[in-house]
């Protein structure tokens, strides 16, 4: 998984410039696991990096609009995917 989050962040700076993002970024592996999330990720989803770090992304996130799948499609595809306005329901049960 390190090796698969390196290439994707090849410097310390790009890290940083990720890391400190408002937006919240969550990188994912071919399985759909969660190799890295930045701040504004932990500030959404209410969990820390750490603990959401090997954890598949539908364990940390629900979605009844087929956002799950539109994620694995994605992957699928190779192609990065930006959603804007949906409604996730966090494994705390609180809607975001």
């Amino acid at each position: 998984m390190l090796a698969a989050k390196k290439n994707l962040v090849d410097k310390p700076m790009d890290e940083s410039v990720i890391e400190n993002l408002s937006t919240a970024i969550i990188l994912l592996d071919p399985e759909l696991e969660i190799i890295f999330s930045n701040q504004a990720a932990e500030t959404l989803l209410m969990e820390s990096a750490a603990k959401m770090r090997g954890e598949s992304i539908a364990k940390i996130i629900r979605s009844e609009d087929g956002f799950l799948k539109r994620i694995d499609e994605a992957r699928t595809l190779e192609r990065p995917l930006t959603a804007r306005q949906i409604c996730l329901v966090t494994n705390n049960a609180t809607t975001i």
